[in-house]
């Protein structure tokens, strides 16, 4: 019986599918997608369980496990549903597409009709990746692809979530409000979408003006300012002079994570300094104390400058917040800063600890004591 024999052949090709779904999911769609630069919320892999390829192959009529073109599968879940049909020219141009079972969702909506997008590709590897040791065996497996944005995947799993598998097992009444729902996530899409082109535009405009702040006293402090400043001329030279003062062979500084950043923006807001001028003033004025207060405070802790964990981020940024979170000698600012930074206990250094506050005031107490 036909239906045995494709159970039999599952079972027997069961450990292959699953080392091609785990290579797929951790080396090729990564690789080739991170190239690209395209933004991936996530990759979810499936594969197709023995029930579940039972019952599809009992309610239509296959001669052979090939035919079954999603025993193996995967989800690509973008954020912006611009990049849905660019992931979809990538995977077309890596692999090896079967256009006949491949569809675009979206193509099947009417003009006037709303409701689930999505790109789904039925693919193999192509002739190139499968000459590879690692990948031959994987040869003439056929395996879909879906690909859509974050609203249209909350769109597709609310509606399985309900239970309903076709538009015709939806009351008519709720298939209207689902409708409705639809539009408004596809206006959502595409405003989220004018954000990230209006955010691109705006980073353009005062990229250039970050390298002289005191010439762009219009550039309020945000997250996207403070990113280019901390890149600037100006915070990297500080970074380099407290790295060489330990004949630190470091020249190159990571640029802080997010939530550094994010950090950076709420103390400098919370000191009223609101404008990159107003801080690249202080940074001038309070340059030489920065610069010895970081080099004080690292050797007060027995740490060496040539430890990698002290380069995390950029060294002259980050004391530079220290030393303004310490001129308005608000320990409940610090510590929320801290809280906020994600800064880790078991850096050396940049860590928290109950005596922190104490600690880095007694440092710049001493190093003014010195300088007077």
């Amino acid at each position: 019986m036909i239906i045995n024999q494709i159970l039999s052949e599952y079972d027997s090709r069961k450990p292959s599918y699953t080392s091609m779904l785990d290579s797929l999911e951790e080396h090729v769609f990564p690789a080739i997608l991170t190239s690209k630069r395209r933004g991936i919320q996530s990759i979810v892999p499936r594969l197709k369980t023995r029930d579940s390829l039972e019952r599809k192959i009992r309610g239509k009529s296959y001669s052979s496990i090939s035919e079954i073109t999603d025993i193996v599968a995967l989800r690509i879940i973008s954020y912006f549903e611009d990049d849905v049909e660019e992931i979809g020219r990538i995977i077309a141009s890596e692999f090896k597409v079967d256009k006949d079972n491949s569809v675009n969702k979206s193509l099947a909506l009417g003009d006037r009709e709303f409701g689930y997008k999505s790109l789904h590709y039925v693919v193999e590897l192509g002739e190139d990746r499968c000459r590879m040791t690692e990948y031959a065996p994987f040869t003439q497996i056929k395996f879909e692809v879906q690909i859509r944005s974050i609203l249209q995947h909350a769109w597709a799993e609310i509606e399985h979530d309900l239970g309903y598998k076709s538009e015709q097992a939806v009351p008519s009444d709720i298939r209207r409000r689902f409708s409705r729902l639809a539009g408004l996530l596809e206006l959502a899409d595409e405003e989220f979408i004018n954000i990230r082109r209006r955010r691109n535009k705006y980073v353009d405009s005062i990229q250039q003006k970050v390298s002289n702040p005191r010439n762009a006293k219009d550039i309020e402090v945000n997250y996207d300012s403070i990113k280019l400043f901390n890149s600037s001329q100006l915070v990297l030279s500080i970074s380099q002079e407290i790295n060489s003062a330990a004949n630190s062979s470091s020249k190159n500084f990571e640029v802080a994570e997010d939530n550094l950043l994010n950090a950076y923006v709420y103390v400098l807001i919370d000191c009223n300094i609101m404008y990159l001028n107003q801080l690249e003033v202080y940074i001038i004025n309070n340059r030489e104390e920065i610069i010895r207060f970081a080099r004080a405070y690292l050797i007060s802790k027995r740490i060496s400058l040539n430890d990698e964990r002290t380069s995390l981020a950029d060294i002259g940024m980050f004391y530079t917040i220290y030393h303004i979170i310490l001129a308005s000698n608000n320990e409940p600012l610090l510590l929320s800063y801290v809280a906020k930074a994600n800064i880790s206990s078991e850096i050396p250094g940049i860590g928290l600890d109950f005596v922190l506050f104490e600690e880095l005031k007694a440092v710049l107490r001493e190093l003014r004591g010195e300088l007077n």
